[in-house]
């Protein structure tokens, strides 16, 4: 399951056992376990993971001591002792997940459930370009303070990052380049850190809490960025030199607009956010000398309402996307396509028109296996994976 900041609970259709890790400890083991499948007596565990009673046994009663498991009740009587059923305790640890855009971040404080128990926005403040990190630190240390059970901070960023460092090597959209940030979170708010793409973050979140289900799975976010989370034999494909998922800066237009990465007609500058924000302005420019901005909402519904100028804007806008996420599928074949983030505000419109042109323009044993489909959590994947890549680094250390 899991949940808006509204407290709303989504049942997901994942009914058999969760993936567990290829290795690890038998608490790790449960833990994964009880994730997916909650209310599990030990006897229920020792079936599904094949360890013996006397190792589930004593896991077990280490995870209760540590109250990273609760009781839930017990198992309708057969004759004999009735069994225990366990879960992941909702009220404890809790994890702090940041969602670092370009225009502003989200910080959510998440359960083990992927229940968002508070989200809110951060903003940016720049000099000369750069993101200061240090309000973004501030923000993260008041809420752990105001949490009194947060054990961790994931952070996804919208660039390239060396997970194993905590290290942004590039974030075009934040002017940061080489910023060890997992050491400056860490020394700011006193707990520990994962950092990691924005997209993996998604990926991340809605394959433990979501309702994606496949391998190879691709998470496409579409912000003010373009990014892919590439998840393929349920490991992240990061590259030799941890560039693979820069999916926004494949070259679509040569000689295009000027891309933030310094390059002419990269996709994000057809099929971002951004970019739908920017060509609505260009088309209602042509009837008005000075036409407001406005956000991709407003754009999406004045297309329903069948303004031209916003109907013309998002379908310009479905076609680069379209064709980018046709070469996609051809590379990657993935099962799952997932698109998620602020562009998505207009995915009565974008998902449609994009299904259509993969059907008559998609390698045809790569299309027809395909499912794309609108994120679980709307704009709060990331955040909600930021906080999956806290759990999951807990996980490996219980």
């Amino acid at each position: 399951m899991a949940s808006r900041p509204q407290g709303a609970e989504r049942e997901t259709a994942r009914t058999a056992p969760v993936r567990q890790p290829r290795s690890g400890t038998s608490r790790e083991h449960i833990l994964h376990a009880l994730r997916g499948n909650p209310g599990l007596s030990q006897i229920g565990l020792v079936r599904q993971l094949g360890l013996g009673q006397a190792t589930v046994s004593v896991a077990v009663g280490e995870l209760l001591a540590q109250e990273l498991i609760v009781s839930i009740g017990h198992d309708s009587s057969t004759g004999g002792r009735r069994a225990e059923r366990l879960a992941l305790n909702p009220a404890r640890p809790l994890m702090l997940g940041f969602d670092l855009g370009e225009a502003d971040a989200q910080l959510g404080v998440v359960n083990m459930q992927g229940h968002l128990l508070e989200v809110r926005r951060v903003g940016l403040r720049r000099l000369r370009r750069r993101v200061q990190l240090e309000p973004l630190v501030a923000a993260a240390r008041d809420a752990a303070q105001r949490w009194p059970h947060v054990r961790g901070l994931g952070v996804a960023v919208p660039g390239i990052v060396s997970a194993a460092e905590g290290l942004v090597r590039n974030a075009a959209n934040l002017g940061w380049r080489d910023l060890p940030i997992g050491d400056e979170f860490a020394a700011g708010v006193g707990l520990p850190v994962v950092v990691d793409r924005n997209a993996n973050a998604a990926v991340l979140g809605e394959e433990w809490w979501g309702t994606a289900d496949g391998d190879p799975f691709v998470f496409v976010t579409l912000g003010s960025g373009v990014g892919a989370g590439l998840r393929v034999n349920h490991r992240f494909l990061h590259g030799a030199s941890e560039t693979a998922g820069e999916f926004g800066h494949i070259v679509i237009e040569p000689g295009g607009a000027v891309c933030q990465c310094g390059r002419r007609g990269c996709l994000e500058t057809r099929a971002s956010a951004g970019a739908l924000v920017d060509l609505d302005q260009r088309l209602r420019s042509r009837g008005s000398r000075r036409p407001g901005r406005r956000s991709v909402a407003d754009i999406a519904a004045a297309a329903l309402d069948g303004e031209g100028a916003a109907t013309k804007a998002v379908g310009e806008v479905a076609d680069w996307l379209g064709a980018g996420l046709i070469t996609l599928i051809t590379l990657l074949n993935p099962r799952v396509l997932m698109l998620g983030g602020e562009l998505m505000a207009a995915q009565e419109l974008l998902l449609p028109r994009i299904r259509e042109l993969v059907r008559a323009h998609g390698q045809r044993i790569a299309k027809d296996v395909v499912e794309i489909v609108p994120s679980t959590f709307g704009d709060q994947a990331v955040v909600v994976g930021a906080g999956a890549l806290a759990f999951e680094r807990l996980f490996r250390t219980s």
